[in-house]
């Protein structure tokens, strides 16, 4: 049978696509393989039956192993091409005191980087709540990130050790101060709340969202600043107190005593709500007056 050259030069390049892949296909099986002979070695609780490779690596630790796997071949990690076949990619430690992955990275490259399409990296829940405490069993080095059973970041630091909280359900978070002060209410203007016309009168302030970019953004947990009391009735011993949104009853607390009839201001920081209740504050008056709020910074 006569063919002509195209027919021919067809044939020869499926020929080598053929074996191209047939030659990938053997290599990977070979990764698969030394995936399975590692995997037994750190499973195993005797390791004398090592290959020659690692008969030089304590009997009791298995963290080289681990390195070896990290490793992989050909600028492939092993763990990577053990997800690629299909194989589990979870290393467990092989005691108590050791660590189950140690990484290294090169002069210019990373110990670690990851990417998830929920999220990079995920630190799982603790049994307790708050920051652990050292001990002989479970000691703790700087550098350590912690979460604990109520969703709570810590971080240890410094010597001797400290735990140091650095996000949860119950911080503010950080402390950012605006460019320039924002004024967010002023009663004689109908600015952010009207003029009470009674006494014990509350005022519900919205602080979060509010001034565009150069102002409180959002979703915000606190805020601060300064609270004006301006022209109050002279009746009494009127005072004034800041507090959150979420809370149901005015707290028995005073950020401000005022005089009748005088004009006086004072500092404030007070938790923004959440919820229904999200961006806001709650300013209680005993008696009528105007009210000024100036918002100098808040947290996130």
């Amino acid at each position: 049978m006569d063919f002509n050259r195209s027919q021919l030069s067809g044939a020869q390049d499926q020929a080598d696509l053929m074996r191209q892949m047939a030659e990938m296909k053997a290599e990977l099986e070979q990764y698969k393989s030394e995936m399975t002979a590692l995997r037994g070695l750190l499973a195993a609780d005797v390791e004398d039956d090592r290959p020659t490779v690692y008969k030089t690596q304590s009997a009791t630790s298995r963290r080289r192993l681990i390195k070896q796997m990290v490793a992989g071949a050909a600028g492939v990690s092993a763990l990577a091409m053990a997800a690629a076949i299909g194989s589990t990619s979870q290393v467990q430690a092989a005691t108590s005191t050791d660590n189950a992955i140690e990484a290294e990275g090169g002069a210019s490259g990373y110990g670690g980087k990851f990417t998830g399409g929920a999220a990079p990296i995920k630190l799982e829940k603790s049994a307790a709540a708050g920051a652990p405490y050292p001990s002989v069993a479970a000691p703790h080095e700087a550098g350590e990130l912690y979460v604990d059973s109520e969703g709570s970041l810590f971080f240890s630091f410094g010597t001797p050790l400290a735990w140091r909280k650095v996000a949860g359900p119950r911080s503010s978070g950080a402390m950012h101060i605006l460019a320039t002060p924002l004024r967010i209410v002023d009663t004689r203007t109908a600015l952010g709340a009207t003029k009470p016309a009674v006494d014990n009168a509350i005022l519900t302030i919205t602080a979060g969202g509010v001034g565009g970019a150069a102002g409180v953004p959002a979703g915000a947990t606190a805020v601060f600043g300064a609270l004006g009391i301006v022209s109050p009735t002279n009746v009494g011993t009127p005072y004034a107190t800041v507090y959150s949104a979420d809370l149901g009853t005015t707290p028995l607390t005073a950020n401000l005593v005022y005089p009748g009839g005088i004009s006086v201001s004072t500092t404030f920081a007070v938790n923004l709500g959440t919820g229904g209740n999200a961006n806001k504050f709650k300013i209680y008056l005993r008696r009528i007056t105007d009210v000024t709020v100036d918002i100098q910074g808040y947290y996130l």
